[in-house]
């Protein structure tokens, strides 16, 4: 994406273990952004990590889990406050479709 030009890398410390560099990562990862949405694909135990992290530091953040690829977001539930035609259609495969309702309900907040 950095490439594209349409993202950055921000690179991080390397800690004494790959628990404390996934725990540096992900704190400046939330310090250094300031998301209106946040959308949780595929993954596995460290996506629900983020999503619990994101939804301490940025409650009023809205945290959107897609299950059709399955994997740990699957598991996950939608926060409230967002479409019930979103809730509906998180685990379609239809992504273009999704893509659009997800849009949408972030434009509306």
């Amino acid at each position: 994406m950095a490439e594209l030009g349409v993202g950055k890398i921000h690179w991080t410390e390397k800690k004494a273990t790959e628990l404390e560099s996934l725990e540096l990562m992900r704190d400046e990862m939330f310090s250094f952004i300031q998301p209106i949405g946040a959308v949780f694909v595929g993954g596995m135990e460290g996506i629900i990590v983020e999503y619990e992290m994101l939804g301490r530091r940025c409650p009023d953040v809205p945290r959107i889990p897609l299950g059709g690829p399955g994997g740990a977001a699957a598991r996950l539930a939608m926060d409230e406050g967002l479409t019930e035609d979103l809730a509906e259609h998180l685990a379609t495969r239809h992504y273009p479709f999704l893509a659009s309702l997800i849009v949408e309900a972030l434009a509306d907040r």
